[in-house]
């Protein structure tokens, strides 16, 4: 699941230039399928920064570098 959220980011990103405020919006715009989104924890830090954890595990896309740190 993480990948797909990932994924669709990364695409919602290069489509509009910013990440979306929450991940139900990715769903919205069809960017990723339906999943419980309640597992997971979305921060969006700005525009251009956001991080996406589940169970301690996640990554952190920043434009389009990718790493693991889990905080803003």
């Amino acid at each position: 699941d993480l990948k797909g959220i990932q994924t669709g980011l990364s695409i919602y990103y290069s489509e509009y230039g910013y990440y979306p405020f929450n991940l139900q919006e990715l769903v919205d715009s069809n960017y990723m399928n339906s999943i419980d989104l309640s597992k997971f924890s979305y921060t969006r830090c700005d525009a251009d920064t956001v991080v996406v954890a589940k169970s301690g595990s996640g990554f952190k896309l920043d434009g389009d570098r990718q790493t693991t740190e889990l905080t803003c």
